[in-house]
């Protein structure tokens, strides 16, 4: 679609960009560096030839069959992941060259590779992982895979797992029968007031811009039984806890593995840019237990899963518990149904005028809502 050259990091380290083209006479773009928070410029019309951004960075549109609404997304950054292959004194010799020179340059030790190797021997083995409590700074996420696994450290305080220089989860679980995380705490790179916008093109078709720079907590895929206990997570971008896999289509038939038991307890989301909690399907068995929820840029929790409890939590700050939210009209809906709900003992704190409450949405079905506090919600002035 395009070529790019030229990022030198003079307008930030790392800057994600869109370019939306948004008119047809001529065709032309509009373009923001800020994942969609701003439009730096509007009705660029496109050339073809070389063409200035921001960060020293300049694109050129290759001759393709460009559309109205089509879309250019990619991410731009100053960061070299390599190995030190030698040390010299203050000079170390690095596996891969560095595009560029500066005059302070910052080296920080990465340890996901070596997590993730000693995830994977423990689920050869049929072992479990114990982190000792410690700073481990993550460069990309730690997969767990077709893993029956228990992962532990010593303490939610300090043993702290910070990706906060890296993308994607900091646990990506998948499939498996059943993964216990228990103990962290846990850094991301973006929370509220750096939000990302949500783009609607010239066709109408959203996009989530939390893509192109996402990091988030734990994302979950199909892993038949997964318990998160007194995790404590910040500055997530994207969900910060994520559930998304195959569902039951009738009473007696399903996928071999799919999601049947999801729970939280005693868990922390502060400070994050998009959703807490998320089921993005119809899981069953969700339940958040517990938890204070401080700081979510959308939903508090969203979700069309099956046999929901959201009880004994603390909400302040962020959007609304929704259930529901199923925009499909498949057949197994109508014969299981989804966001059937227990809402419970809940406090919602309004103080901020940013909560959302309890929202019941399209598509839910038997949802009981009982026995809530919601304090604050009254404004002067």
């Amino acid at each position: 679609m395009a070529e790019l050259r030229g990022f030198d990091g003079s307008a930030g380290d790392w800057l994600g960009f869109i370019l939306d083209t948004a008119g047809d006479r001529p065709l032309s773009f509009r373009w923001s560096d800020d994942l969609a928070r701003t439009w730096t410029a509007k009705q660029v019309p496109i050339t073809y030839d070389w063409q200035k951004l921001s960060g020293g960075l300049e694109v050129k549109c290759l001759k393709r069959d460009l559309v109205l609404g089509h879309a250019i997304t990619f991410s731009a950054r100053t960061q070299l992941v390599t190995r030190i292959e030698k040390v010299e004194g203050n000079t170390l010799w690095l596996r891969d060259a560095p595009s560029k020179t500066v005059a302070e340059a910052v080296v920080r030790h990465c340890d996901a590779d070596a997590l993730q190797g000693a995830i994977d021997r423990a689920i050869r083995s049929r072992r479990h992982v114990f982190f000792p409590t410690g700073y481990y700074r993550l460069e990309h996420g730690l997969t767990v895979r077709n893993a029956a696994i228990r992962l532990d450290s010593a303490s939610g305080v300090n043993t702290i797992l910070d990706i906060s220089d890296g993308s994607g989860p900091v646990f990506g679980r998948y499939s498996g029968r059943e993964v216990t995380l228990r103990n962290f705490r846990m850094l991301g790179h973006t929370g509220l007031a750096d939000k990302p916008g949500t783009l609607q093109n010239a066709t109408g078709n959203p996009f989530w811009c939390c893509a192109l720079k996402g990091c988030n907590a734990v994302t979950i895929t199909n892993t038949e039984r997964v318990l998160c206990e007194n995790v404590h997570v910040a500055r997530m971008a994207s969900e910060a806890f994520y559930c998304q896999g195959s569902r039951r289509t009738a009473p007696d038939k399903g996928p071999e593995v799919y999601t049947k038991s999801l729970t939280f307890l005693r868990c922390s989301v502060t400070d994050c840019a998009a959703n807490a909690f998320n089921n993005n399907d119809t899981s069953e068995n969700t339940s958040v237990l517990y938890c204070r929820i401080d700081g979510a840029g959308w939903h508090a929790y969203e979700g069309p899963g099956r046999f929901i409890k959201l009880i004994g939590n603390y909400v302040r700050n962020a959007g609304p518990f929704t259930v529901g939210d199923m925009s499909h009209r498949l057949k197994d809906l109508t014969e299981l149904g989804c966001g059937q709900a227990i809402i419970a003992d809940n406090v919602f704190e309004g103080c901020d005028g940013l909560n959302g409450g309890i929202s019941v949405n399209h598509g839910s079905t038997q949802v009981t809502i009982a026995n809530n506090l919601f304090i604050n919600y009254t404004r002067e002035g």
